[in-house]
């Protein structure tokens, strides 16, 4: 008894097959199989040998995960007073089930798993643990600068047993020097000469379009990043800090424009990079070793909170007028990453938000970042502008002038029907 109180769970009868266990650490790590029949497919193999692993050894490695995951109610974290994102025994080992069985059998499986836990009469199991907490710091950074603090932090206090809104924010940022950095494998170096293009929405044709469609009236700074008191928010930055939002192709960077505008048409220009630049890449984060895996059990915490924030950051917002109050977070982590990071970088890449293929840039620059080619500079001037100005100062992009093109927009409405897991049953939502 006290040794089932301490594991978190009681013994278990039955088999299964290894066919049924998907995922591959898991199945090397449970042995070989040493039973004739499944309990859940009820395949049976008399003169074959031995097909199927007895499921209490199975228990030992998913229980294992399971209490790095999930805690008892009791010990769970609490934000605000509150406990943080507390759920029940079946929706919990479902979602761990969902990567390790086949579909044929999961629910069987995870029942079998969850009776074995209830049996300690133990009702509600706690909070999420997963990612070391980055979830959970990610939701209180987001909320608090929506809601709470945003421009001033007041000096770092504990009252009434919470934790200041400057802890909240500084914890969260803290976290992402070391995503940001060469050894994270997520900085990317855009080569001299890489191509760059940035789309503007126009409501109609320039008025020489007619007459001559080679011309026209955009240049370098026209089609660059608005002027400082022209520029709204955006995504990554607010209203009145300008940046260079472009992408990797034509396409991907019309599309990003056109779910924000009625406008008929668009300009187009391709930009050169004058100089390497340093970019985190938030769409190369690496392929998630298996959950199962205790020896890499950090990394799983970290690429998957990655994972999650890349998609937060590619996520459409929907312009009803709270977009300002949604661009808020990544507007306050673009900061921190434009200003605190070193060596410095030059900006962020990131999935396209309307599915579009190819990826999005954010530059930190300003309209003085891009020129036009009649302005090119000679190498060796280059050189020292870089050493002896502001690096917002410092031509970065150049606009080739005979590649700027204007583009009829085309806009459609799709729908997509999303299946998702909850409470261990599988939802259909369009």
């Amino acid at each position: 008894m006290i040794e089932v109180s301490e594991r978190g769970w009681e013994d278990v009868e039955g088999s299964i097959c290894l066919t049924h266990i998907e995922d591959l650490f898991l199945a090397a790590s449970i042995g070989e199989p040493t039973e004739n029949e499944c309990s859940f497919c009820g395949r049976s193999s008399a003169s074959d040998g031995a097909i199927a692993v007895q499921l209490q050894n199975l228990m030992v490695p998913f229980m294992e995960t399971f209490w790095q995951f999930y805690t008892r109610l009791d010990d769970a974290p609490r934000f605000d007073g509150q406990f943080a994102g507390t759920t029940d025994t079946e929706s919990a080992v479902g979602e761990l089930a969902e990567v390790a069985f086949s579909s044929d059998v999961l629910d069987e499986v995870a029942a079998a798993i969850c009776s074995a836990i209830s049996d300690l009469e133990v009702g509600t199991w706690g909070a999420s643990m997963d990612h070391e907490g980055l979830r959970l710091l990610w939701e209180e950074f987001a909320t608090t600068v929506k809601h709470t603090s945003r421009f001033v932090m007041p000096a770092t206090e504990v009252t009434r047993g919470t934790i200041s809104p400057a802890d909240r924010v500084l914890r969260f940022l803290g976290t992402l020097e070391v995503y940001a950095s060469d050894e994270s494998g997520l900085i990317d170096i855009l080569e001299r000469g890489s191509s760059i293009y940035r789309a503007r929405t126009i409501s109609a044709l320039p008025s020489t379009y007619s007459s001559d469609p080679s011309r026209f009236p955009y240049s370098a700074r026209g089609l660059g990043p608005a002027p400082k008191m022209a520029a709204s928010a955006n995504r990554m930055s607010p209203a009145g800090i300008p940046m260079f939002y472009g992408a990797t192709s034509s396409n991907t960077a019309v599309a990003e424009i056109a779910a924000h505008s009625p406008a008929d048409y668009a300009v187009v220009g391709k930009f050169i990079a004058l100089r390497p630049l340093r970019v985190l890449n938030l769409a190369a984060i690496p392929a998630l070793p298996s959950i199962f895996d205790m020896k890499r059990r950090d990394d799983y915490y970290a690429l998957t909170f990655l994972k999650e924030f890349a998609a937060h950051v590619s996520a459409p917002v929907i312009p009803d007028g709270r977009e300002h109050i949604s661009y808020v977070p990544t507007q306050v982590i673009t900061e921190y990453v434009r200003w605190q990071i070193e060596p410095p970088l030059d900006g962020i890449a990131f999935q396209s938000s309307q599915g579009a293929e190819g990826l999005n840039y954010v530059l930190f620059m300003d309209s003085s970042g891009v020129i036009d080619g009649s302005e090119s500079i000679s190498e060796s001037l280059f050189e020292q502008l870089v050493v002896d100005m502001d690096a917002s100062q410092t031509p970065l992009l150049e606009l080739q002038g005979q590649e700027v093109q204007i583009v009829a927009l085309t806009r459609s409405v799709a729908t997509h029907v999303v299946q998702t897991r909850s409470g261990g049953r599988w939802v259909t939502e369009t």
